[in-house]
């Protein structure tokens, strides 16, 4: 009988010991889904706090990068005028005994006209082409990048003569000099030019009469009067009628 009460005492007891560690086994679960629950429920009430404490940021507008402003067209480039063709003027044509003047025209140097030409051409009153005038340099002296003419050549071309006739208007001293006025009489007549000096050359329908306007001289080393700083000069063609 003793027997039997002890073991039923001793599993009375480990019932008892079960029961005491199943009961612990569940605190301990409950303990632990409490645990987690609370720090979850922690965790967005901080969420919940920080957003609520965040300042509120206004959306974001796009950036809008204003465009350049288009240029306005420039106009386009005026047109440029037809150039002015100037023509040498011509004094109107007048008779006189029967010849017909077809000038006057004026020539006109100065020191440094590099190769000095200038020429004129003739017409007839209707616009025929007789030929053609000018005054070009016939001689330089002296030495330098300057040019020095000591005498200019006068001449006339003649259409229907086939010809061209010329004379000199020489510096005094050129015309001074036996040895370069010889020199100079193979283009011509040489003459003296002087201020208000009258010449004439002659072909079969044209007669060439010049006056000289003005000269100058240089000064220098070289002799006195032997190279002009300017010359100016009129140039009168006379058409001619009946081989006069």
């Amino acid at each position: 009988m003793e027997v039997v009460g002890v073991r039923q005492i001793a599993r009375t007891a480990v019932l008892l010991v079960l029961v005491v560690l199943a009961g612990l086994l569940l605190l301990v679960y409950f303990l632990q889904a409490r645990t987690v629950t609370t720090a979850e429920g922690d965790e967005v009430e901080a969420q919940l706090s920080a957003a609520s404490v965040a300042p509120r940021v206004a959306p974001t507008q796009p950036r809008v990068t204003p465009q350049p402003r288009a240029a306005a067209p420039e106009p386009p480039p005026a047109t440029p005028a037809p150039p002015t063709v100037v023509r040498e003027p011509v004094a109107e044509a007048t008779s006189e005994g029967g010849a017909t003047a077809l000038g006057p025209y004026v020539a006109t140097y100065n020191l440094g006209d590099i190769d000095f030409d200038m020429s004129f051409g003739i017409e007839a009153p209707g616009g025929d082409f007789l030929g053609e005038c000018g005054l070009g340099m016939a001689e330089t002296i002296g030495a330098g990048d300057v040019q020095r003419v000591t005498a200019f050549e006068v001449w006339l071309f003649d259409k229907t003569d086939i010809r061209t006739v010329s004379l000199v208007l020489a510096s005094a001293h050129a015309h001074g000099d036996p040895a370069l006025r010889a020199k100079l009489s193979s283009r011509g007549e040489v003459v003296l030019a002087e201020r208000g000096a009258n010449f004439a050359v002659k072909t079969s329908t044209l007669r060439l009469e010049g006056r000289v306007l003005d000269l100058a001289y240089g000064g220098g080393d070289g002799p006195a009067q032997s190279y002009f700083t300017s010359l100016s000069v009129e140039l009168r063609p006379v058409l001619l009628s009946g081989g006069e």
